[in-house]
């Protein structure tokens, strides 16, 4: 069987499956254990949640389940080569990543993320995979979160386990300019975050506003100013290009990030 997953085809999965027709199956959500029934019984028509399946020239789905917290069985990182993967602000090596939440409740118009489910994981399912990690000589981490920090209670959590547990990781998030405050960012870099990755995506507010990114400079500026004062390396994500762009407020973007 080959079944696919990925950004693209949670968008675009029907379109796929009939312009490729050796592909089985499209997982909707990598996080739902209904992937388990579709291996049982990969030929039958009853549908599942979070699975398009191919029966004959049929393409079946059963939908998607919603639900607010997840989780997964501990991902066997020991079974990949980690010594080939590389990502050029990683401060140690080798790597690997994981998650903390998987979707996102903001609703910005450029990203896949707005049109997924929300869901956050349990800390305790984190904690066990982060310990792990640990277990089999690992340091550094990738938490792939399209916005970390959210829900706050949860980030928090893990946050002060990883200190009070003295995990001892270096590790890299993305997140959101108006997600993240001092008092997190603070407890953030205790635990061992070094760097985050903010989509800033224009300096243009006309554009932002267009767009649903609601975030302004202001906010950017702060954000920025004080991870600076914690020690946090940050990384600007920026979009060039949307419809509506000029080259005026494409050259003001620029210089906005060199600011």
């Amino acid at each position: 069987l080959t079944i696919a997953s990925g950004d693209f085809l949670l968008d675009r999965y029907r379109e796929i499956m009939a312009e490729h027709y050796f592909l089985d199956a499209v997982l909707l959500d990598f996080t739902s254990s209904h992937i388990l029934d579709y291996l049982d019984n990969p030929t039958g028509g009853h549908p599942i949640p979070d699975v398009v399946y191919r029966v004959g020239p049929e393409i079946i789905q059963g939908g998607q389940e919603t639900q607010r917290v997840f989780k997964i069985p501990i991902p066997r990182h020991d079974l990949f080569p980690l010594k080939k993967y590389r990502v050029p602000h990683s401060q140690q090596h080798p790597l690997t990543s994981t998650i903390t939440n998987f979707g996102c409740p903001f609703k910005c118009d450029f990203c896949i993320g707005s049109v997924l489910n929300f869901k956050y994981r349990e800390s305790e399912n984190v904690l066990a995979e982060l310990k792990f990690i640990r277990s089999i000589g690992m340091r550094e981490v990738y938490f792939r979160d399209f916005t970390f920090g959210i829900p706050r209670h949860n980030t928090i959590e893990i946050c002060e386990r990883m200190v009070k547990e003295k995990l001892d990781l270096s590790w890299i998030c993305l997140s959101r300019v108006d997600t993240l405050d001092e008092p997190l960012l603070r407890l953030m870099k205790s635990a061992g975050c070094h760097t985050i990755q903010f989509g800033v995506e224009s300096s243009s507010q006309e554009i932002l506003d267009k767009y649903q990114k609601r975030a302004t400079q202001e906010q950017t500026r702060f954000t920025f100013n004080l991870c600076r004062k914690y020690g946090l390396k940050t990384l600007a994500h920026i979009i060039l290009g949307l419809p509506g762009e000029t080259e005026e407020s494409l050259m003001k973007t620029v210089q906005f990030v060199i600011d």
